[in-house]
């Protein structure tokens, strides 16, 4: 796909000709790409095609959803656009992306509590909400709940509630949702 910007033969230009097709993205962007090929009964979609069609679909109705719903988060999307994108194209992209948990720093946890976990996780504009588990080294419940923000927004801080007994062999995880829904685990054994 070629992309041109306030070319004179090709500024302004969309539609198809013969074996090409034009089309125009914002800031002056005029794309050329191949035509695509009609669909007929002879050439069906695959059932592969048919589940990233609805993918599609399901992340376009996200970002319209965030962009008619939610002025905040349409804005945040539209600060992070680079040029001949938009809020929308980002709030499109983030319905693939799935949050990523960088580190789980497990050094301040003692079992005591008041005990702190921190997380590092990353995702295109934030992370909406993150979940720690601490199991025993027998896969007992000793506690979960919500992490909060630091004051730096950059980790996620668990204050343990819990005494834990036993601390190695204990196992923590991590469950990082961002704002549309995917989500990442990640497990730490100390």
């Amino acid at each position: 796909m070629a992309k041109y910007r306030y070319n004179v033969l090709t500024h302004g230009l969309s539609g198809t000709l013969d074996i090409v097709a034009f089309s125009q993205r914002a800031g002056g962007l005029t794309v050329l790409g191949k035509r695509r090929k009609k669909r007929s009964i002879d050439n069906p979609f695959t059932a592969n095609q048919i589940a990233v069609h609805e993918k599609f679909q399901q992340a376009s109705q996200y970002a319209k959803s965030v962009k008619a719903n939610n002025p905040t988060l349409f804005a945040a999307y539209t600060a992070i656009a680079g040029t001949g994108q938009s809020g929308f194209n980002m709030a499109f992209a983030d319905f693939f992306n799935s949050p990523s948990i960088t580190n789980i720093d497990v050094s301040a946890y003692t079992g005591a509590p008041g005990s702190i976990i921190k997380a590092r996780v990353v995702d295109d504009i934030e992370s909406k909400k993150v979940h720690v588990r601490i199991e025993s080294a027998s896969a007992v419940l000793i506690e979960e709940g919500d992490a909060v923000k630091d004051a730096d927004g950059l980790d996620w801080l668990y204050t343990a509630t819990q005494t834990n007994a036993s601390v190695t062999g204990s196992k923590v995880t991590v469950t990082a949702t961002d704002n549309p829904g995917n989500t990442t685990s990640m497990d730490k054994t100390l």
